[in-house]
């Protein structure tokens, strides 16, 4: 907030964010559609409440972002995968490195 302005990401990711980003307003025709979409916040307002648990939960959650995002016939799956969490060190703080079954890993 004050003193050095600093990056979240590393510059070549911020750098592939911002070109993909710029591609995509591109492609909506600048940022007005943008401006007139609602924010989607996780209240009951956009998302009802289900009985599901586990796998059938987040179905159902995946589900409803699509509809939000207007993408309810694209033909995507949500597909289980067992996450094996690792503590790590940042330079903005902790994080967690997740290892899937097929050994990809992502920052949370």
């Amino acid at each position: 907030m004050f003193g050095r302005a600093r990056h979240f990401l590393e510059p070549e990711l911020e750098f592939w964010h911002q070109k993909y980003y710029d591609l995509l307003l591109e492609y909506l025709g600048g940022s007005n559609p943008l401006k007139a979409r609602s924010l989607i916040t996780p209240t009951r307002e956009f998302f009802p409440a289900t009985d599901a648990t586990g796998h059938d939960r987040a179905c159902h959650i995946f589900v409803q972002i699509k509809i939000l995002a207007d993408m309810k016939d694209w033909p995507c799956e949500l597909e289980p995968q067992t996450v094996i969490y690792h503590r790590s060190a940042c330079k903005c703080g902790s994080s967690r490195r997740a290892e899937t079954q097929r050994g990809r890993y992502f920052q949370r």
